[in-house]
């Protein structure tokens, strides 16, 4: 959707010419800069049909200015639920993009709300990645793992989370094979070593799991025979 910010400066070399018009359109932009895009629009759509020629110019900084207004609700409404940060961030950086005067209200009211939500997330990474280090030194697979899970979106690359999910997996097939080794002495231990393995491989090893799969539905068989 056009800006509507990026719509002003043309529309104010006219406004002169709209005589009746004028004040009120003046009203609008005043309230769409100051954060009331729906009002603004509001008040817009009453005018268009005594723009005359202008109409279209107006149409288009209503379009703008509820788009800007619906990006940033959604993406607070995103904030609010703590669900979907990337896609919350892709809004308010869309408004920045739409409104790049500081002076505008979207604009800092995006501003303020992406700082906020970079903050939460490096505490959010901070304490995960605290988690990890602390339950590698405890070998502690479990809560490696569910530190892992904690990581925020977009940090899975970190060094230290990419060297956790690692050691997991080395687990998850340490465990696996330890199993195989003792199915054929000890399969009901080889099972409960395999559900282990499971749970640590997770998504991060399809492969694994699968593998570990089978073997488990392959014990099972046996012992119905």
């Amino acid at each position: 959707a056009a800006a509507a910010g990026g719509e002003v400066a043309a529309l104010a070399e006219r406004i002169a010419a709209w005589g009746l018009v004028s004040s009120r359109v003046e009203e609008a932009l005043r309230q769409y800069r100051q954060g009331r895009g729906g009002p603004a629009a509001s008040l817009l759509d009453v005018l268009r049909d005594e723009a005359g020629p202008e109409r279209l110019h107006l149409e288009r900084i209503r379009d703008g200015s509820l788009a800007v207004d619906r990006d940033f609700e959604e993406a607070m409404v995103r904030i609010d639920r703590g669900e979907d940060a990337d896609g919350a961030a892709c809004r308010l950086e869309r408004i920045l993009e739409a409104e790049p005067d500081p002076g505008n209200e979207y604009h800092r009211r995006a501003r303020t709300a992406l700082t906020e939500a970079a903050r939460e997330r490096d505490e959010r990474l901070a304490e995960a990645l605290g988690g990890i280090e602390h339950a590698l030194t405890q070998r502690d697979w479990d809560a490696v793992a569910a530190a892992l899970a904690a990581v925020p979106s977009g940090s899975e690359m970190h060094p230290v989370a990419q060297a956790a999910a690692r050691a997991v997996q080395d687990e998850a097939r340490r465990l696996y094979e330890r199993g195989y080794v003792l199915a054929p002495v000890d399969p009901a231990r080889a099972v409960l070593l395999w559900d282990e393995a499971l749970v640590l491989a997770g998504e991060g090893n399809p492969d694994l799991a699968a593998r570990i799969r089978r073997q488990r539905e392959r014990r099972h068989s046996e012992s119905q025979q």
